[in-house]
């Protein structure tokens, strides 16, 4: 199965299942605010960074993430928004919980391009995707969210794949 295909398919289950998730109130005593560091990123870009996240009484929530690298000849920065839902919660004993989620981002980052033969330059790229992703909390505290999906940039030689991040998180 191509690429393209796969990622058409993962985009097509996550928004259809966001309609026929439940409520979940199992989350609440977990702390609906967290605080921490993101990476997210496909073969050709990438978002890390500081990050932010935020759940409602309505399983739903985002998470904004603000990084920046400077060292040298590496320029570095990225700002993105992720809109998430929860589809499941499950608790696993007094302090333990993990969930399973889908999500939508967009946000700008930039990438090091080729300009002329061994130079190069940070140009800005629009990210966009979507997915699902599994998180884990221990001790109702320390957040673990791994997600999945497909995630593709625009400007400065657009691409689009397969995408893979990790956040690690501080609830209260």
């Amino acid at each position: 199965m191509s690429k393209k295909i796969f990622c058409i398919l993962v985009i097509f289950i996550s928004l259809i299942s966001v309609s026929f998730a439940e409520q979940n109130s199992a989350r609440d005593e977990y702390g609906k605010t967290a605080v921490g560091f993101n990476f997210q990123g496909t073969m050709s870009s990438f978002i890390s960074g500081l990050t932010y996240q935020q759940w409602y009484e309505n399983d739903l929530g985002f998470q904004v993430t603000l990084g920046a690298i400077s060292s040298g000849n590496i320029n570095f920065y990225s700002a993105d928004i992720q809109l998430q839902k929860l589809l499941c919660v499950n608790n696993h004993g007094r302090k333990n919980l993990s969930s399973l989620f889908v999500w939508a981002n967009t946000g700008v980052s930039s990438v090091e391009l080729e300009v002329e033969k061994n130079s190069y330059a940070a140009k800005p790229v629009i990210n966009i995707g979507a997915g699902f992703g599994f998180e884990f909390v221990w001790g109702k505290r320390i957040s673990i969210p791994i997600k999945m999906g497909c995630m593709g940039h625009i400007l400065n030689n657009p691409g689009f794949g397969l995408t893979l991040g990790t956040s690690v998180l501080y609830r209260f």
